[in-house]
């Protein structure tokens, strides 16, 4: 039987950013669910997305979306769900995908998405696993770097960068992108700390502090990890 995992994150994690480089990296659907959205309204949209063309009736969307999805196994990531999570019920069409088509789905938002998972038996009785995503640590942000950056980041820096990001995922990539902006610029394919200028921003709003403080890396389950559990 097909996977349901809802991913719960608290405001400020970096989710939308991280759920995306997850989905590109498994080559999973990404959707954001958004609360003007109806039942045939949301199967069109995910038509486009999965098939690339999509059709005027809500049932011929829903049988090219299940052929596609059987030919070309992929999970599919709703975030944003804790926007939709009074009309949560309009949405078991994504349940009925899939189960019928076989593959994972995942449903991500705040703390009003379990509420409303909780209050819909047909839907809780079909969740494989729950999942919070957790700040990043050190882990994380080694895989980052690995994955984003054409230069090596040192490991003093990015603890730095965890510091000054506090381990969100969105500042994480954001400070690694000016890091290797201020690489090229100076023609260097590795950075240390110590090659940091003084007043050198690692996002928009945040300065360097030159001494970091690593945060604790075994204290919660790891955001980069969070929702390899279904793959």
């Amino acid at each position: 039987m097909p996977k349901v995992i809802v991913a719960i994150a608290p405001p400020g994690v970096g989710k939308t950013m991280l759920l995306k480089h997850l989905c590109i990296e498994l080559r999973w659907c990404y959707f954001p669910l958004k609360e003007y959205q109806s039942a045939s309204w949301l199967v069109g949209a995910l038509a486009d997305e999965i098939c690339g063309y999509s059709y005027r009736t809500i049932q011929e969307n829903y049988g090219e979306i299940i052929g596609a999805l059987r030919h070309r196994p992929r999970g599919i990531v709703c975030d944003e769900a804790h926007r939709v999570a009074r009309y949560l019920s309009r949405y078991e069409v994504l349940r009925d995908i899939s189960d019928e088509a076989g593959v994972p789905l995942v449903l991500s938002g705040t703390e009003d998405l379990a509420r409303a998972v909780h209050a819909l038996p047909p839907l809780e009785s079909r969740v494989a696993g729950w999942t919070t995503i957790a700040l990043c640590n050190l882990t994380d942000a080694k895989l980052f770097a690995e994955q984003l950056c054409e230069i090596a980041i040192a490991e003093d820096l990015l603890k730095t960068v965890l510091e000054v990001t506090s381990g969100s995922a969105r500042g994480i990539v954001i400070a690694l992108n000016r890091l290797e902006s201020l690489a090229r610029r100076r023609g260097k394919t590795r950075l240390r700390l110590a090659d940091i200028p003084e007043r050198f921003s690692f996002t928009y709003t945040t300065r360097n502090r030159r001494h970091a403080i690593a945060p604790d890396t075994g204290a919660s389950e790891s955001a980069a990890s969070a929702l390899r559990v279904v793959s």
